[in-house]
């Protein structure tokens, strides 16, 4: 992933983007472009979830169904390494909608592969992940995601000692709308947990940005509290210093400009722990450069 076209030149000072390295298989490339900019999940998990894992995970020990704040739909799950080590980075995952904890057709043999792949890519790599859910956008406030985003990380910096975790070295990633809201919660640091945003790194990917009066956002999301341009994130992203990763798809509904080549909106992420590393190699690389203890960044 080497750019993104969501962003103002203002704002790249403070960006760090990587660039992919391993290459989508040939069949797996044929079969996205075959999909194209359709958000097509049934699709994409018959491409990808033969390539997943199964439960039960013999790697993982998995706390789920924890509450992290007053609605119902505020629940999380919590993956961590069967093997005991000492406290490790954890990393933080909303997907761009909700009530996908567990996504896909019960009734399908890929049934709960995804969002899960992320997670057991997570602990494979020594990390320990937090699977999240959350309240709908829709009819919301335009600051509901922002605000369920502040109590995930108040939960995890509160909680993941006793999982294994390092409450200071806590990356998010957000795909879609979740990176949108992530984003507010970024840009508006009236919702952040402490003086700082309380992360080491956030991971953005096909995450469209409210970025007014620079930018407008496309005619399917007039209405969408998120692009409410009263509450635009442009200037709060100009004065963030955390190091961010931007990636979107070659294929993404809007017409996004590419940086993961051959994949498109949802294969970006169910790519995750199968033998696919286009985007999980080149996220890892960023996440292992950053990784170490460091003080919290604003």
């Amino acid at each position: 992933m080497a750019r993104t076209p969501l962003l103002p030149a203002a704002l790249l000072a403070v960006l760090v983007l990587a660039a992919a390295g391993a290459q989508v298989p040939p069949d797996l490339a044929a079969a996205n472009r075959a999909i194209g900019k359709a958000n097509d999940q049934p699709a994409t998990a018959k491409l990808y979830g033969p390539l997943a894992d199964k439960p039960p995970y013999a790697e993982a020990v998995i706390s789920r169904d924890q509450s992290y704040g007053p609605d119902s739909k505020n629940m999380l799950d919590v993956f961590q390494p069967a093997k005991a080590g000492p406290p490790r980075p954890v990393l933080i995952y909303v997907s761009g909608g909700t009530g996908m904890r567990v996504s896909g057709d019960q009734g399908l043999a890929n049934a709960g592969a995804f969002y899960e792949n992320i997670m057991l890519w997570a602990v494979r790599h020594d990390m320990i992940g937090v699977n999240t859910d959350r309240r709908p956008w829709q009819n919301a406030p335009w600051d509901t995601g922002a605000r369920d985003v502040a109590a995930m990380i108040q939960w995890v910096k509160a909680n993941i000692a006793r999982y294994g975790g390092d409450p200071n070295r806590i990356f998010f990633f957000g795909h879609g709308y979740g990176g949108t809201q992530l984003t507010t919660y970024l840009a508006h640091r009236e919702f952040w947990v402490g003086p700082t945003s309380g992360l080491q790194a956030a991971i953005l990917i096909s995450a469209p940005f409210n970025l007014a009066p620079l930018m407008g956002p496309p005619g399917n999301r007039a209405g969408n509290p998120m692009f409410d341009p009263a509450h635009s994130n442009l200037e709060g992203l100009k004065a963030l210093t955390l190091p961010l990763y931007l990636g979107s798809a070659e294929y993404e509904e809007d017409g996004t400009e590419a940086s993961a080549q051959l994949l498109q909106h949802i294969s970006v992420t169910y790519s995750f722990n199968t033998g696919d590393e286009s985007v999980s190699g080149a996220v890892l690389r960023w996440i292992r450069s950053i990784q170490r203890p460091v003080r919290q960044r604003s």
